[in-house]
């Protein structure tokens, strides 16, 4: 929530410097509030996988060893 000071009731009564930093403020808010609902997006998306959705899994759960005769 933006500061007080850069509510549209008193945008009117500042200067044109202070008003330039609220639009700056404004513009930082949206721009946190739009980053917060992606990570929660994509949270929940890695959290509740699709089954059977064709993607390779990322997650290491074993290791491939190779034995044999040497060369």
């Amino acid at each position: 929530m933006p500061p007080a000071q850069c509510s549209p009731g008193f945008l009117d009564e500042v200067p044109p410097k202070v008003q330039k930093i609220c639009a700056a403020l404004s513009t930082i808010y949206q721009i946190q509030s739009a980053m917060e609902s992606y990570v929660d997006d994509k949270v929940l998306q890695e959290n509740n996988p699709l089954p059977g959705s064709g993607v390779k899994r990322q997650d290491v759960d074993h290791v491939f060893l190779r034995f044999g005769r040497r060369r």
